[in-house]
């Protein structure tokens, strides 16, 4: 996958820029497209790219990141519910574990903590994280459309002998 390759030789690699999001970010284009990493379910076995701004067209290639960074801990992905897109997420359930891998190579685990249904109206209820108890929200339409399953996720924190390894 051209993605994971990318973000393998984060370091190295000369198509990754900062030009969106926070200016520590880096983006990885390919075929014309900026992602901004990859998330990966271990869970159901999907490993996805995420796009660096949100479009209709854009969805159809892959989920893309609505609001938030992964560094400012308010990261929302959103994605349609294809079953190779977010089409499992209803079946995630708390302690499951999620990974979002930066461009830059840096990888974070998130842990999920709830899954609830959201009205498709309720726009601020699915970004706004000002009680911080979220770090990574993903969210689909239901099958229906007529409303939008939602994955909090918080991160899971290294100790600091796992920094030393």
């Amino acid at each position: 996958m051209k993605i994971q390759k990318a973000i393998e030789s984060a370091e190295d690699n000369q198509n990754a820029n900062s030009d969106n999001g926070s200016s520590d970010e880096l983006q990885v284009e390919i075929d014309g497209n900026n992602y901004i990493g990859a998330l990966s379910v271990e869970r159901f076995g999907l490993y996805l790219p995420v796009l660096s701004q949100w479009s209709y067209p854009g969805l159809k290639v892959s989920p893309c990141r609505y609001s938030g960074t992964a560094e400012t801990n308010d990261l929302v992905i959103c994605g349609h519910n294809y079953d190779r897109h977010f089409g499992k997420l209803k079946n995630l359930e708390a302690g499951d574990t999620v990974t979002f891998t930066a461009a830059s190579g840096v990888k974070t685990d998130y842990s999920v903590s709830e899954v609830i249904v959201l009205q498709p109206t309720a726009v601020e209820e699915m970004i706004n994280n000002q009680s911080g108890k979220w770090d990574l929200t993903l969210f689909t339409c239901t099958s229906s459309g007529r409303a939008r399953v939602t994955v909090r996720c918080t991160k899971i924190e290294k100790s600091t002998e796992e920094y030393a390894s």
